[in-house]
């Protein structure tokens, strides 16, 4: 299976995010957007996966969460990858002040290594992915969604109290299902964060 670890979002946050998508497709329909019911932060991606790996990765996000305690995430800033030259994702930025997914990374890759991953040599910058270019000629259009929503000021929900943060209690192990309407993420695992608790 095609997998990855991910912090999902709750709905306060998919809803202030789905307000931003249907902005952008009104500007960029030819972009492949995001389902907003599938939004997330990707935290570790692992790709294809056979099936008798899964127990052990499953085991290694548990041990990686034991040791954290849960923290805090606001939605942030969009930006784009690569670069505004010539971008190819449009992302909301995501402010982790306590630096919680860096944590888990750091708990993480040493488990991982012995497992055969390792992590991208790239800087980790948490993030919410809303829509993908199909190619080099749509970088105008992220161009264009992102200078509409600078011009905003903000994203629609910030001035919302709760509605554009979160608490994060857990990573979850997802899988990537593709069908006709693209990719749908299934929960496989969720690893709770902090030691757990044996039932009494």
């Amino acid at each position: 299976m095609r997998c990855f670890a991910a912090i999902e979002l709750p709905d306060g946050l998919r809803r202030a995010l789905r307000e931003t998508i249907a902005r952008g497709q009104r500007l960029a329909g030819g972009l492949r957007w995001s389902s907003a019911d599938q939004l997330h932060v990707t935290l570790w991606f692992f790709g294809e996966t056979a099936n008798e790996r899964i127990p052990e990765l499953c085991a290694v996000l548990d041990e990686a969460a034991r040791d954290l305690t849960p923290f805090d995430l606001a939605l942030a800033t969009l930006g784009c990858f690569p670069s505004i030259r010539a971008p190819r994702v449009l992302w909301c930025g995501v402010d982790d002040p306590r630096r919680g997914c860096a944590a888990w990374l750091g708990a993480a890759a040493p488990l991982l290594a012995r497992l055969g991953y390792q992590a991208e040599s790239r800087p980790f910058m948490p993030h919410v992915t809303l829509a993908r270019a199909r190619g080099p000629s749509e970088s105008a259009a992220i161009r264009r969604v992102l200078a509409a929503e600078t011009s905003r000021g903000r994203l629609s929900t910030a001035s919302a109290p709760g509605m554009a943060s979160m608490r994060v209690e857990e990573v979850v192990l997802m899988e990537s299902r593709l069908d006709t309407r693209g990719a749908r993420y299934v929960p496989v695992h969720r690893a709770r964060l902090g030691p757990s608790v044996e039932p009494g």
